[in-house]
């Protein structure tokens, strides 16, 4: 709202405090007019804000049973993750071996005995195809965790819609709002556990963070919901150049919620 404030001052309203007087001269309606716009889209922001808090405490304390299987599927997922990590290392180690034994069969001594070449080809096939069989097991490993996470989440999802229609929520509200949560939860852990290029911990932080994304995302279209879009939509669009500050206060509340839930 700082910004509103600054932007009314250096357009030649008087400003005292926190209010932004009424024009003395007529030049001056439409920069008041264009503050009163800008102040309205700076509240609709802050309420929506506020409000989405306030759905994600309700979803955390009232769907708690959901909150808990989405964080155990991701504690899977990250296990699974562990396994495959652990296979791709069991098969850079075999295929290491095996081409330290091809090495030795190629680099024999002129005279060596042919059975001892032999063992060392054979030992090096034989340790390449555990490397491979490893590196399909961790591909398969991972594959899995993938199919089964986003399967049990969708079924999440889905639970968490019938859940919120059953207590009195609208039905359309209810799917936008499962929906959005979902899809902001998938796409933000993927994300997340991308940036972060070490096995296990992006998969554990992804899950973690994608969790907490699909809340918020969750939260935030119930609050469209609840305030009316059409208005909502309507004061952001008037005043959106004017409440660049409005940013910093949902940082604040974000983080506010951050250290009040974890």
């Amino acid at each position: 709202m700082q910004s509103v404030r600054d932007n009314a001052a250096s357009a030649g309203l008087s400003v005292d405090g926190f209010v932004i007087n009424d024009p003395d001269t007529s030049e001056k309606i439409p920069a008041y007019a264009t503050a009163l716009n800008a102040a309205d889209a700076a509240r609709a922001v802050e309420k929506l804000a506020a409000d989405t808090l306030k759905n994600v405490w309700a979803d955390l304390s009232g769907k708690w049973f959901f909150v808990v299987a989405d964080l155990i599927n991701g504690a899977a997922g990250t296990l699974m993750a562990a396994h495959s990590s652990t296979l791709l290392k069991q098969s850079k180690f075999l295929a290491d071996e095996s081409e330290k034994f091809l090495n030795l069969a190629k680099a024999a001594p002129e005279g060596s005995a042919a059975a001892l070449v032999y063992r060392d080809f054979d030992a090096s096939r034989a340790l390449a195809n555990s490397a491979d069989d490893a590196a399909k097991a961790a591909a398969s490993a991972e594959s899995t965790a993938g199919r089964l996470g986003l399967k049990l989440g969708g079924a999440l999802a889905i639970g968490g819609v019938v859940y919120d229609i059953a207590n009195g929520k609208d039905v359309d509200q209810a799917i936008v709002s499962g929906g959005v949560g979902f899809g902001a939860s998938v796409l933000a852990g993927a994300a997340i556990g991308t940036a972060i290029p070490v096995p296990v911990v992006g998969t554990a932080v992804g899950a973690l963070g994608g969790a907490v994304v699909g809340i918020f995302a969750s939260g935030a279209v119930d609050s469209l919901y609840q305030n009316g879009i059409g208005a909502v939509g309507d004061a952001i669009g008037d005043g959106a150049a004017a409440v660049a500050d409005t940013g910093k206060a949902l940082g604040g509340l974000a983080e506010d919620a951050w250290n009040a839930i974890f």
